[in-house]
């Protein structure tokens, strides 16, 4: 079970994806919101600063490249979230394309059980900031 308060926001412009990775997570009692575009993902960013990013590039409206580049400007919250990269490609040409660490990058269609690994690692990472922040 994750911790409390742990937020998953899930980004992805595919209604269906959207919906597997939602009830996929939800079955764990994770907090799951879903955003169907990257304007979408960007306003729910700041306004749940979620714990960790589940974001697909191939989206409408600025796509996921979009909102990386707004991760990296710093324009959002300084909690800013741990994000892992789901696109057309293998993961060595989807961190060349965005800067994300290739272990936080799937190809479609994404193994859940995999992209699961990655989540509890990044709510460890979250959880690792929080402590420090209260220290």
């Amino acid at each position: 079970m994750p911790p409390l308060n742990t937020t998953l926001l899930i980004a992805d412009g595919d209604a269906q994806s959207r919906r597997q990775l939602r009830d996929f997570f939800s079955q764990f009692r994770f907090a799951v919101e879903t955003a169907s575009n990257g304007l979408e993902c960007l306003a729910k960013l700041r306004g749940i600063e979620p714990d960790v990013l589940v974001l697909a590039l191939e989206m409408p409206w600025g796509g996921g490249d979009g909102v990386i580049a707004r991760l990296h400007e710093d324009v959002l919250p300084a909690k800013a979230p741990v994000v892992l990269v789901v696109g057309e490609g293998p993961p060595e040409t989807l961190a060349a394309r965005v800067g994300v660490p290739r272990c936080r990058c799937y190809q479609k269609p994404v193994r859940m059980e995999r992209i699961m690994h990655s989540v509890c690692l990044g709510i460890a990472l979250a959880e690792e900031r929080r402590s420090a922040e209260f220290a």
